[in-house]
C-alpha cells in the first residue's frame, strides 16, 4: 500500500495517544521497535533526510533515553541505555555516521564495534573551587556517560571476530566532547580497545576533549592498543591513572600518532609492580611476543601532565614511576610535566631515538625528581629541560642545555652539553703551584680542558681528575713550581671516548 504524504511536520504533544503515534509512524516506515514512553521533546516526521542532521540523535527523560534518525523519526526508545545505543549503531550504514548525545546522564556504557562512528556530545564540564591546588571534581557536567560497576566507559571491540580472529580492523572512530564519570568503587577504563588486550587495531581513531572522573587505581583514562594514524587531545582525568599504551601485535610498529594535553590527577595510592604498573603514564608492550618486531614508534606527545599529590607505596625502590616508557622508537615528548610528591618521575628502557624537550620533572622538598634510564636505551636526548637526579646508562644519550638541581649519578655514562657547572673560569693564584676545581659531574670516560689566557712563562696542565661523585679535577704548574702572579685559565669537562 502507498501513503501519499506531501509532508507532515507535526509537534507532538505529551498527552497524544502512545497507541496514535505508534499507528502513524507505522503506516509510513513500516516497523517500529518498542517504545518505552512518548518524549516530550519535539521531532518531525518527514519523508526526506534532513540536511546536515545526524545519522541518530539520542537523549534522555527522566529514566528514558530516546533515540530519532536524520529523518526526525523516533526509532528507539527503553530504559536501557546501552541496548539502545547498540540498536543505532546496528542500524546504522556499513560506511557508519554520527550519533550525538544531547546533554544529559547516560548510565550504561557504549561499545563501537565498526568502522567510522562518529560519537559526539554536547560537551563536558566541571566546577573546581581551588585551581591553586588542582582538586578533583565532584561532579561532571554536560553529556556526561555514567558505567555500571567494572564497566568501561567507552569500549573499542572487534565486529565479526574475537581475541584469535579480530576480523577487520576499525577505521575512522571518532569519540569527543562529552564526560565519562565513574560513581562506583570498582571501575573500568574511561576509554579502551579491549580488555583483556585483544588484537584489534584501530587506525584514525581521533579522541577529543574528554573528561574521565573517578576512573580507580587499576584502570586508565584512555587505554590503547595496536593503534595507528590516530589523535588524542584535550583529554583530563581525574582519580586513577591517564594512559596506557600496548603494543601486542608482532610486527605491527603501532604508532604514528599524535597525543596532546593530556592531564591526570592520581587521587589513589595507586601501589604498582614493578614493570607492570599500574602507572600514570605507562608505555610498554606485550612481554610474550618479540621484542624486535613490537614497538610503539613514530609519536608526538605533547603537554602530558601528571599531578600527583598522594604518596605512593611500593615493595621495590622503582615500583612506582610517574611515567614508564619502554618498547618505543622514532617518538618526541614536548613539554612532559611531571609533579608531586614521589621522587621517581620517568623510567626509560628499550627505547631509540627518544627525544624530550622543555620537560619540567618536580616533586616536594626534600626529594629529588629523579630520572633512570637503562642501558639499553639508545639515542634518546634531552633537551632544554629542567630536572634534579640523573642515572643514565648509555654512552649514546645526551643532555643538551638541561638544568640539572640534585645529582648526576656515578654511574650515568651519557654525554652532556652545555651542562651548567661543567665549565668555567679559575686561576692557579700567585704563590701556589696548584688548584682544585669543582665541576658538576666528571663521569666515566670523560676529560677536561684547559686554555691559558694570561701569558706566563710556566705552562699547566690538568694533573688529576676525581670523577664522580667527587667531581673535582686539579690543575697545576708543569714544573710543579710556584707562580708568581694568578695564572688564569677557562676550563671545560667533556666526554670523549664512546666505547
Amino acid at each position: 500500500m502507498v501513503v501519499a504524504v506531501t509532508e507532515i511536520k507535526k509537534r507532538i504533544k505529551p498527552y497524544v495517544k502512545i497507541t496514535a503515534i505508534s499507528f502513524l509512524i507505522g503506516i509510513i516506515i513500516g516497523a517500529v521497535i518498542t517504545y518505552a514512553v512518548t518524549p516530550s521533546s519535539t521531532y518531525i516526521i518527514s519523508p526526506r533526510i534532513c540536511p546536515g542532521a545526524p545519522t541518530y540523535t539520542i537523549w534522555r527523560e527522566s529514566s528514558n533515553y530516546f533515540a530519532k534518525d536524520k529523518n526526525g523519526l523516533l526509532g528507539y526508545s527503553g530504559t536501557n541505555f546501552t541496548a539502545l545505543f547498540e540498536n543505532a549503531t546496528d542500524a546504522m550504514p556499513s560506511e557508519g555516521g554520527k550519533i550525538f548525545l544531547k546533554a544529559g546522564s547516560y548510565e550504561g556504557n557504549i561499545v563501537l564495534n565498526r568502522d567510522g562512528i562518529i560519537l559526539e556530545g554536547e560537551g563536558c564540564w566541571a566546577t573546581q573551587t581551588d585551581l591553586s591546588t588542582e582538586p578533583p571534581p565532584s561532579a561532571l557536567y554536560g553529556t556526561v556517560i555514567k558505567p555500571s560497576e567494572s564497566q568501561n566507559g567507552i569500549e573499542i571491540t572487534n565486529w565479526g571476530g574475537d581475541d584469535e580472529n579480530p576480523g577487520k580492523w576499525k577505521y575512522g572512530i571518532q569519540i569527543r566532547n562529552l564526560g565519562i564519570w565513574f560513581t562506583t568503587a570498582s571501575t573500568g577504563h574511561g576509554i579502551t580497545t579491549g580488555t583483556p588486550y585483544n588484537k584489534t587495531t584501530v587506525t584514525n581513531l581521533v579522541v577529543e576533549n574528554v573528561k574521565v572522573l573517578n576512573n580507580d587505581k587499576s584502570h586508565y583514562g584512555i587505554q590503547l592498543c595496536n593503534f595507528l594514524y590516530s589523535t588524542v587531545r584535550n583529554v583530563l582525568v581525574w582519580g586513577g591513572p591517564l594512559i596506557e599504551i600496548y603494543a601486542n601485535s608482532e610486527w605491527l610498529h603501532q604508532g604514528n600518532s599524535i597525543f596532546d594535553q593530556l592531564f591526570c590527577r592520581i587521587n589513589y595510592d595507586l601501589q604498582a609492580v614493578e614493570h607492570q604498573g599500574p602507572y600514570p603514564i605507562f608505555i610498554h608492550r606485550n612481554s610474550s611476543i618479540n621484542a624486535e618486531n613490537t614497538w610503539t614508534a613514530l609519536c608526538h606527545f605533547r603537554r602530558l601532565q601528571v599531578n600527583n599529590p598522594i604518596h605512593q607505596t611500593g615493595d621495590d625502590t622503582w615500583a612506582f614511576v610517574e611515567a614508564y616508557i619502554c618498547d618505543i622508537q622514532d617518538s618526541n615528548f614536548q613539554g612532559l610535566n611531571l609533579e608531586g610528591v614521589n621522587d621517581k618521575k620517568v623510567r626509560v628502557g628499550t627505547a631509540y631515538f627518544i627525544r624530550f624537550e622543555s620537560s619540567y620533572l618536580w616533586t616536594m622538598d626534600p626529594g629529588d625528581a629523579q630520572i633512570d634510564l637503562s642501558s639499553d636505551t639508545k639515542y634518546v636526548t634531552w633537551e632544554n629541560c629542567v630536572l634534579e637526579d640523573v642515572l643514565d646508562g648509555n654512552y649514546t644519550n645526551q643532555y643538551i642545555n638541561c638544568r640539572i638541581y640534585g645529582d648526576i649519578n656515578e654511574d650515568t655514562k651519557a654525554n652532556f652539553i652545555g651542562l651548567e657547572g661543567n665549565s668555567g673560569f679559575n686561576k692557579v693564584s700567585s704563590g701556589f703551584s696548584s688548584v682544585n676545581v669543582s665541576a658538576m659531574f666528571i663521569g666515566t670516560n670523560y676529560a677536561v680542558f684547559i686554555q691559558e689566557f694570561q701569558y706566563c712563562n710556566i705552562s699547566l696542565y690538568v694533573s688529576a681528575i676525581y670523577g664522580a661523585p667527587a667531581n673535582v679535577f686539579t690543575v697545576s704548574t708543569i714544573d710543579g713550581s710556584t707562580v708568581t702572579q694568578d695564572h688564569g685559565f677557562f676550563w671545560k669537562v667533556e666526554l670523549t671516548f664512546v666505547p
